[in-house]
């Protein structure tokens, strides 16, 4: 081999390192290029990460304001009336543009707008339910099927809000109308005998529905079905509980009331009266004469706090296991009340008391009766008891009505208002017994049963609100009509009187 040659070699050896270092830059460039390029993309991405995170929360303080507002129970008119300008809430440096409409009868859509610091937008809509428990019938326990296994006898109408834990089947001819309709389960047969007589609203007057299970979708099981619309997301709802601190609190409250010398509770003053006559809150001195020559009696089995219905007031009382009956209706008077003779003017009543040969009752704040009540036609021989007041009758047993039980002084018996309002509450189960024949309503008021609302008579009706775990109706012939009015003056001790039903349904983001 020549030097030359070897020159040349290692030239050429050089040559092709220079290379292959060059690419090696090249590669190395490329490679830090893309890792600043992928490192500046991850800061990018990171930091609107945390800009849509952000303008998220603020938009979901936003609608957290509008389920805050709802939930005050003041009226839905009132919360709405808070958007109809959309509200702007300042959330840290960001904000959310709120707003709230009502979609369709007990439905409301809430649209938050949030923005963040740097301007990143997010958008939350939410779909709201809101109720109040009193507009509505309810048969919906913690466990049980409602309405007697699901099954409504003979000739039936609902008209109002009705909500159904479990099946829903009708076995004559039914209807529902106004609604809206609550059925967990199943909506099943609409008829008896082979007949689709049972109605749910109308062709003029269709109703929201809201069903978990089936319902009649095909002819001819669906033509007597006129669902303005159908939603498969049923809000869950039960009774509120009546449990020992309830009553406990019921029993302290009558005994406050005996003797404060004032018509009605401490939170709904209508009047005043003359329960003690010193003024010094003494339960004993109820008794007293208010004229100077008339001792007022108290109502059977009453205690020294005459709105406390005890035996043995010394010894606790059991939730559902009084002892001490109440029967009132031809069974004498009790009480003073106005122009009665005996001291009291027009306007004037004790805050509970009884005019048997009138058939009048007055019943006002919390009348507490450690025991079973009964309900019987009065000694004038009509077959109803008038009532007068905005009071709660809290029973630590069954109740049964044996007559009509309706308000004082209106046209048609039903014309329930702020003076002229019963609630009648069941530690156990209340019992519907009268006479539908004779008159347009067997009931007015607002009923609570903690075990079953029970009709055991036919052409029995109700105008007012149910709420039992289970509403049984046995025989033909029925009709539930609720009062839209009745959640505004509702006796105070009424359960969930203070507790609206709010249910949040569907939710999106953009």
């Amino acid at each position: 081999m020549s030097l030359h040659r070897g020159v040349s070699r290692v030239r050429e050896d050089e040559g092709i390192a220079l290379l292959t270092v060059i690419g090696v830059i090249s590669v190395l460039t490329l490679l830090v290029i893309g890792a600043y390029s992928l490192a500046s993309q991850s800061l990018t991405s990171n930091a609107k990460n945390d800009a849509e995170v952000q303008a998220f929360q603020v938009a979901n303080a936003g609608i957290d304001t509008v389920y805050a507002d709802l939930s005050t129970n003041v009226g839905t008119s009132q919360v709405l009336a808070h958007y109809d300008t959309p509200r702007v809430i300042s959330v840290g440096a960001g904000s959310a543009e709120v707003t709230l409409r009502q979609e369709e009868g007990i439905e409301y859509i809430a649209t938050s707008v949030g923005t963040a610091a740097d301007g990143t937008v997010e958008t939350i809509k939410v779909r709201f339910y809101y109720m109040n428990l009193w507009e509505m019938f309810i048969a919906a326990g913690e466990d049980d099927d409602s309405i007697g296994g699901g099954q409504i006898n003979g000739n039936a109408s609902v008209d109002g809000p009705f909500y159904v834990r479990g099946d829903l089947d009708s076995g004559g001819s039914s209807s529902f109308t106004r609604g809206p309709l609550f059925v967990t389960g199943n909506i099943g047969t609409l008829g008896g005998s082979g007949t689709l007589t049972t109605e749910i609203g109308t062709t003029a007057d269709p109703i929201d529905v809201y069903v978990g299970g089936t319902y009649p979708t095909t002819f001819p099981q669906n033509k007597n079905f006129h669902a303005k619309r159908v939603s498969n997301s049923v809000p869950s709802i039960t009774a509120p509980s009546l449990d020992q601190a309830f009553m406990d609190a019921a029993l302290s409250r009558a005994k406050l009331e005996s003797c404060d010398n004032v018509i009605g509770t401490p939170e709904f003053v209508r009047g005043v009266n003359i329960e003690t006559l010193s003024g010094t809150g003494n339960a004993a001195e109820y008794p007293a004469a208010i004229d100077g020559a008339w001792t007022r009696p108290k109502a059977p089995d009453a205690t020294m706090w005459y709105k406390v219905i005890d035996s043995d007031p010394d010894d606790p009382i059991i939730l559902g296991e009084g002892t001490t009956s109440l029967v009132i209706g031809n069974t004498g008077s009790f009480g003073s009340w106005q122009n009665d003779g005996h001291g009291y003017p027009a306007g004037q009543w004790d805050d509970f008391a009884y005019d048997d040969s009138a058939g009048v009752l007055y019943l006002e704040g919390t009348v507490f009766v450690d025991g079973d009540v009964t309900f019987n036609p009065p000694a004038n021989g009509d077959d109803v008891i008038l009532y007068r007041g905005n009071g709660a009758l809290v029973v630590n047993g069954d109740v049964t009505i044996n007559t009509r039980l309706v308000p004082y002084g209106t046209d048609d018996d039903s014309d329930m208002a702020s003076d002229r309002v019963l609630g009648i509450i069941s530690a156990s189960s209340i019992e519907l017994n009268g006479d539908g024949n004779y008159g347009p309503w067997n009931m007015c008021g607002a009923l609570y049963a903690r075990k079953s609302l029970d009709f055991e008579k036919a052409n029995v009706s109700v105008k007012g609100s149910i709420i039992a775990p289970q509403i049984n109706f046995p025989n033909a012939n029925f009709h539930l009509e609720s009062d839209p009015k009745l959640p505004t003056f509702l006796p105070w001790s009424m359960p969930g009187r203070d507790t609206p039903i709010l249910v949040i349904g569907a939710w999106s983001r953009s």
